[in-house]
């Protein structure tokens, strides 16, 4: 199956010539318009700038092992500063480790295959690709699609969910200026769950609680969360086998170097905490495993939303806070379990007999968005899962 890259051309093209055809058809790929010339050439000495800085990532990640792409992606007209404002949270917003969380321990799963992505799973568990826009809300984003799949995990019905809620409605985080997967985590189970994105839908910007709502109508409640893997040892094919026999992980990375990411495996980032998203399984091209890790950036951003990360050296900090939910199965209630409970308390874990069968993507039995039609969401595009051999071993 064919993945979607964001307009994969090279932008590394020497001379005014040759950015300015790119930039005309950057403009034509993701309809632009600006306010003036004068705003125009400002944007275009921005894109020859990021055109230059994608160019020497693609080199560095070349040097490291790996064979990502950079170039043409949605933010090639945004400055450093503008993009990380924009899109990322402030340096420091997450502190992988600092909560006191239990570590989950996998069933003896055995020998990792291959490939495993839960994208594969009839019925669905991932809902598609969204999009946080112009707003730092990746961390409810994270904490809201961990719950989702899970809730479907658990036996209930897939449902996509809201971010507003948690955006508006989580006092101890800060809406679009930053927050955290474990504290919005606390808010949820506090709240008594989340209610469906319809009855709540995404702003991309702060707003009051709609406290009647969420009494109203909350569904997805929350038993307990805990780490995938510990902080301290970030064991990478632990957190393959939590996943694997649990279900996809909630993550936070550095993603400052992903503003012109398009495709590929990304094996060269730093490691200070500044986005939250989404593993949904794994891969391997050649000899080398990567994550499959979806992002809140639309589908035009990358490989069909999604981005590829080196597996087991803690690229871009993804093993520091690697968090997963516990759900109640329909008919069973909560019991007083406390927030970060390590018990399955009647929780579903995903399938252990389940192998990838690479049989398309799951998310198309997901409604779209009525929410996000303005912001470009749409479906995911499932890549082909070829092998389920075994690579590693618990």
């Amino acid at each position: 199956m064919v993945i979607v890259v964001a307009a994969a051309v090279v932008v590394n093209a020497t001379g005014n010539f040759g950015h300015a055809r790119n930039f005309a058809l950057f403009k034509e790929t993701y309809k632009r318009q600006y306010a003036s010339s004068k705003a125009e050439a400002a944007a275009f000495e921005v894109f020859k700038t990021n055109a230059e800085k994608a160019a020497k990532l693609e080199a560095a990640n070349k040097a490291a092992g790996g064979d990502a792409k950079f170039g043409m992606s949605p933010f090639m007209d945004l400055t450093e500063n503008e993009f990380k404002a924009r899109y990322l949270m402030p340096k420091g917003a997450v502190e992988g480790g600092a909560a006191e969380l239990p570590v989950l321990r996998a069933s003896n799963v055995g020998a990792l295959p291959k490939a495993y992505d839960w994208r594969d799973h009839k019925p669905a568990v991932i809902t598609p690709v969204k999009n946080q826009g112009q707003c730092g809300s990746c961390w409810a984003f994270s904490a809201v699609s961990e719950v989702e799949s899970m809730w479907a995990l658990a036996g209930h019905e897939l449902v996509v969910l809201s971010e507003q809620q948690v955006v508006d409605c989580d006092t101890t985080d800060d809406g679009c200026n930053g927050g955290d997967t474990i504290s919005a985590y606390h808010y949820i189970e506090k709240a008594g769950g989340l209610v469906p994105e319809k009855d709540y839908p995404y702003t991309a910007r702060d707003g009051k609680c709609k406290d009647s709502v969420v009494k109203k109508d909350a569904v997805a409640k929350i038993m307990g969360y805990n780490y995938a893997t510990s902080p301290s040892t970030k064991n990478e094919t632990q957190l393959a086998a939590n996943l694997m026999s649990t279900g996809p992980v909630s993550i936070c990375v550095d993603a400052s170097s992903w503003q012109t990411y398009t495709s590929g495996i990304l094996s060269h980032c730093g490691k200070q905490l500044d986005h939250c998203v989404q593993i949904t399984g794994w891969g391997t091209s050649g000899s080398e495993m990567y994550w499959w890790v979806r992002n809140s950036w639309a589908t035009s951003w990358g490989m069909s939303g999604y981005i590829q990360l080196k597996f087991g050296q803690n690229t871009c900090g993804l093993a520091d806070e690697a968090t997963i939910v516990t759900i109640n199965t329909p008919g069973t209630h909560t019991s007083g379990t406390s927030s970060g409970s390590s018990s399955s308390g009647g929780s579903s874990s995903g399938s252990t007999g389940y192998t990838s069968s690479g049989s398309g993507s799951s998310s198309s039995d997901v409604g779209s968005y009525s929410g996000y039609s303005s912001y470009g969401a749409d479906r995911v595009a499932k890549p082909d899962y070829t092998s389920s051999s075994s690579t590693s071993s618990l």
